[in-house]
C-alpha cells in the first residue's frame, strides 16, 4: 500500500492529474502530496523512491512559482494557503514567500477569519447535484498553519 501511495504521490509530482475518483481542490492535493513525499523522502523503506520523491518536490515547487499570481496570491486564500505551505517546505525562501504572506495578510477579515472557499468536490447523485464545499473555519486554519510555515521559513532563510 506505501509504494502504491509513493508511486501515485510520485505522478502527482510529476505533474500528472490526480487518478480514480479524486474531489479536493488541486491546491489541497499538492499540499497533501507535498506532506507525504516530504515524510517518504525522510524515512521511506525505498530510497530510490525517496529520491525521486525528493526531485519531484522540487519540480512541485517550481510549477508552483510559476503559477503565483501578481498580487503575490495563486487565487483565493484556500488556495494560497495550500501553495505557501508547499512552497515554503520544498523551495528556498524568497520574494515568493514574503508576497504570499502579504496577500493572505490583506485578504484576512476584521474578525482574524478568512472567507471561505472551494475545498471539496461533493458528487451528487444527478450532475446538477453536484457542489463545492467551502468552510471559513477550514479556510481560516489552512491560512494559519500557511503564515506559520512562511514565517518560519523566511526567518530560517535569514538565519543562514
Amino acid at each position: 500500500m506505501l509504494a502504491a501511495n509513493a508511486a501515485a504521490v510520485l505522478a502527482f509530482l510529476s505533474g500528472a492529474p490526480p487518478s480514480g475518483d479524486f474531489y479536493y481542490s488541486p491546491a489541497y492535493a499538492s499540499l497533501v502530496a507535498q506532506r507525504f513525499a516530504t515524510r517518504y523522502a525522510a524515512c521511506g523503506p525505498d530510497p530510490a523512491m525517496a529520491r525521486a520523491l525528493a526531485a519531484g518536490l522540487r519540480s512541485l515547487g517550481s510549477r508552483i512559482l510559476r503559477q503565483q499570481e501578481a498580487d503575490g496570491g495563486w487565487g483565493d486564500p484556500h488556495a494560497t494557503a495550500c501553495y505557501l505551505d508547499c512552497v515554503a517546505s520544498c523551495c528556498p525562501p524568497g520574494p515568493s514567500v514574503a508576497r504570499a504572506l502579504r496577500f493572505l495578510d490583506d485578504s484576512q477579515q476584521p474578525d482574524g477569519s478568512w472567507l471561505a472557499s472551494d475545498f471539496y468536490l461533493m458528487p451528487g447523485k444527478t450532475p446538477d447535484r453536484i457542489a463545492w464545499y467551502r468552510s471559513d473555519v477550514v479556510t481560516t486554519a489552512l491560512c494559519a498553519r500557511a503564515l506559520h510555515r512562511g514565517l518560519s521559513a523566511l526567518s530560517d532563510g535569514l538565519l543562514r
